[in-house]
């Protein structure tokens, strides 16, 4: 097992302690004398407390993309199917770890859109849909070909944004709404990039609608 560097150890340490605390430690100063590290340790690895707790997100990311790439599978599979191998195997690492999401994303009481927190993110998940090579119209066009793979990317950014939410809003046993959500909202995203018949579009708005519904 590779030794783990003193970034890792830092991030685990102070995961730890906003779990057990519920707030971040006073100070970077006080957070490395207690686990006995120089305070330019922490500064060489990270800018602040904030910029640790958005890499602990992206190493989220990291862990399910690892656990992808070691599937021989998975390469075989097309753009949609790797997306939701994709969200499935993330939204298991995330509900893992779901109160330090909680804590990290102050309970979900933020606009989502504007969180600074998520920005390393959003670079990471946008290379890995723009990898995808997702298939849109045929525009024959180069200028419009590539406005709508901005689209495809700003889009699927949208769309983790609105299943993170429904995570942790869900309330039903081990998540199975957020699995449903996942399949429905994937597989009418694409039949609309490719202009498909829209029943599975109509199938995943009552879906929602009946969730609001439920809600309301």
């Amino acid at each position: 097992m590779a030794t783990k560097t003193i970034a890792a150890k830092m991030m685990d340490a102070y995961t730890k302690h906003i779990l057990v605390e519920g707030e971040s430690p006073k100070s970077v100063y006080q957070f490395t004398d207690k686990h006995k590290w120089k305070e330019k340790d922490f500064y060489d690895n990270y800018a602040s407390f904030k910029d640790l707790e958005s890499q602990v997100l992206v190493a989220f990311f990291d862990q399910a993309m690892k656990m992808l790439a070691s599937d021989k599978s998975f390469d075989s599979f097309d753009a949609q199917n790797k997306l939701l191998s994709f969200y499935f195997t993330y939204f298991e690492i995330l509900t893992a770890n779901r109160s330090l999401v909680f804590i990290l994303l102050n309970e979900g009481q933020f606009s989502l859109q504007n969180f600074e927190i998520l920005q390393p993110l959003k670079k990471r998940f946008k290379e890995m849909i723009a990898s995808l090579d997702i298939q849109g119209m045929d525009v024959k066009n180069d200028s419009l070909d590539n406005l709508q793979n901005a689209g495809i990317t700003e889009g699927s950014w949208g769309q983790y944004l609105m299943t993170l939410k429904f995570w942790m809003n869900d309330t039903s046993k081990n998540f199975e709404k957020t699995d449903v959500f996942i399949e429905k909202s994937l597989r009418a995203s694409f039949e609309l990039m490719e202009i498909r018949p829209l029943q599975s579009v109509v199938d995943f708005g009552k879906f929602l609608f009946k969730e609001t519904l439920q809600k309301s």
